[in-house]
């Protein structure tokens, strides 16, 4: 399995690079856009999770260009702030709290018959 971060906040990378030893999964780490296109043309991203609120960009705009080059990769977005006034019908990405992100990660990764 392939999970890709993208937040500009350190503590989840370390926590992910963590639970990545631990469960044996293939973790990918960005602060920002930086080398996501490398990377998406690079590794089969099977998961990817991105910050709403990057310090210089808005996660959507980087959840759009991870569906057009990558479209089988399933897309999370996430927030700190008040995440049920982002709800949309939108089937292209899940939204999650912040504060919930090990935890899906972590079903995800029971669900997955390797683990």
């Amino acid at each position: 399995m392939n999970i890709l971060l993208i937040d500009d906040e350190k503590s989840f990378h370390d926590i992910l690079n963590i639970l990545s030893k631990k469960f044996k999964f293939n973790f990918y780490s960005l602060y920002s856009s930086n080398n996501l296109e490398d990377t998406l043309k690079n590794q089969k991203i099977d998961y990817a999770f991105v910050d709403l609120n990057l310090k210089n960009e808005q996660g959507y705009v980087l959840l759009k260009k991870i569906k057009d080059l990558s479209p089988d990769t399933k897309c999370f977005i996430f927030s700190s702030s008040n995440v049920e006034s982002l709800k949309t019908d939108n089937n292209q990405y899940k939204i999650i709290d912040k504060h919930k992100l090990v935890e899906t990660i972590t079903e995800l990764i029971n669900k997955t018959p390797d683990n």
